[in-house]
């Protein structure tokens, strides 16, 4: 937890390092006490026997624990509604779509770079339902790992320009502070869903140092 809150401070808080290392230890403390008070209920409910403390707090921290992938499937579910995004994200969230900073692609994708707050998000996926119809999207794998989550699978967009349809295999790393949503990273064939806007004409490559050059 420590280590995010870390991340979130270089990604713009200006909050100083000591109050949020106070903060951490603040909140460290206090879920380590409802452990501590979970774990106790658990013992009592078990009649009371030594020699499963450790299993008692194992199974206290597990129940104390948010699912952080149902959260990160609510914000999924509710991108539009700049209400809900506030309650899940943290008010200074990283959300990058497809690269950094690529000003190339973002002639075509204008959604496309590094984004801050939950109002950016909500102007993203606004701005991808008005360049594309979503026909499918798939979540086909989960890894929820301490305070990251992972998904994975694929999507159909219709372009409303030019109606051609793309699929594309999509990754999405979530990674939180408590139980918000501090930074987003959305990856996908970002290659073939451009070529979903082009109209024409073609592009020259030359990638292998021993062939020729291509024409896409």
């Amino acid at each position: 937890m420590a280590s995010t809150a870390k991340m979130s401070r270089n990604i713009g808080s200006r909050q100083p390092a000591a109050d949020v290392e106070e903060q951490d230890r603040t909140l460290l403390s206090t879920r380590e006490q409802e452990i501590r008070n979970r774990a106790y209920e658990i013992y009592l409910q078990r009649g009371g026997q030594p020699g499963y403390e450790l299993e008692d707090w194992l199974q206290a921290e597990r129940g104390l624990s948010p699912n952080l992938t149902a959260v990160l499937q609510e914000l999924l579910q509710n991108t539009s509604n700049l209400k809900v995004l506030r309650q899940l994200m943290t008010p200074d969230v990283a959300y990058v779509s497809l690269n950094f900073d690529n000003p190339e692609l973002k002639k075509i994708e204008p959604w496309t770079g590094t984004h801050k707050g939950p109002q950016a998000l909500s102007e993203v996926f606004a701005a991808i339902q008005r360049f594309w119809k979503t026909l499918d999207f798939k979540v086909t794998d989960t890894i929820e790992q301490g305070s990251r989550v992972a998904l994975f699978g694929s999507f159909t967009y219709k372009s409303n320009v030019t109606g051609k349809e793309i699929t594309s295999p999509f990754g999405l790393l979530a990674r939180f502070e408590g139980d918000k949503v501090a930074y987003l990273q959305f990856l996908e064939d970002s290659y073939g869903t451009a070529g979903s806007f082009k109209t024409g004409g073609a592009t020259r490559f030359h990638s292998d140092p021993s062939g020729k050059e291509v024409e896409v």
